[in-house]
């Protein structure tokens, strides 16, 4: 399913390219389309997109811009929905940790930052994988045979 989903997309800037190719900015019109896209895709896509904006030697300077929006560009999920996810892989002794978690600090397309305190008093940050990334990657990894 997720194959055809990716074909689908890809026919559709292709049909977006034949007919669109001609206007005036194009690129930049492009460049937006599909840094929409990535980040529509997914977290691979996402971070392909990070790495493109930082080979300038691969592509053009208006694509590496807009896809430099990708480096700052992850979604929170809601706390409640991190809470309960959090609650449910947490074990006993990172219960009260988990509960005590407010905003995270930092949002990625993987990832999502917490700070919190031990129960010894020190200041830690928890990284936590988004619910479901390890899936997703593993699935486009398989597709595109990394």
């Amino acid at each position: 399913m997720r194959l055809l989903e990716l074909l689908f997309v890809g026919v559709k800037l292709y049909l977006y390219r034949l007919v669109h190719n001609s206007k005036e900015n194009f690129n930049q019109r492009f460049a937006v389309k599909l840094r929409s896209t990535f980040e529509s895709l997914g977290p691979v896509y996402t971070k392909l997109g990070q790495m493109l904006s930082m080979r300038p030697d691969y592509i053009d300077d208006v694509y590496c811009q807009e896809f430099e929006l990708l480096l700052d560009s992850g979604r929170q999920i809601p706390r409640e929905k991190m809470r309960r996810y959090l609650n449910r892989i947490a074990s006993p002794s990172q219960f009260k940790l988990v509960q005590s978690l407010g905003d995270p600090i930092a949002v990625a397309s993987i990832s999502q930052v917490y700070q919190a305190t031990l129960p010894s008093g020190e200041a830690v940050a928890i990284k936590v994988l988004r619910p479901g990334v390890t899936h997703m990657v593993k699935r486009d990894f398989k597709i595109l045979r990394l």
